[in-house]
């Protein structure tokens, strides 16, 4: 069983709330814990103080070049985009 802690980041959880400072225990791929784990060891470590922490995916992929595209909102619909063929 392989662990990964990464320490003291600021953990922003996707809820909205703001970020809080905490440590993140990574289990065999998998989010296992989130809290304070200063009473844990792991087989690695990162000390992630001053970073931003988000647990889980992020969809970084978006398609903001329409809102500056287009004249207005309603417009959205029927965009019309350049053909990747």
């Amino acid at each position: 069983m392989s662990e990964l802690i990464l320490r003291g980041g600021t953990v922003i959880d996707g809820t909205g709330r703001p970020g809080q400072k905490n440590d993140i225990l990574v289990r065999d791929g998998v989010i296992a814990e989130i809290g304070n784990l200063s009473g844990r060891k792991a087989s690695r470590e990162i000390d992630a103080e001053g970073s931003v922490v988000s647990p889980g995916f992020i969809d970084v992929h978006t398609h903001i070049c329409l809102l500056y595209t287009s004249p207005s909102p309603r417009d959205l619909s029927t965009s019309r985009m350049p053909s990747s063929a």
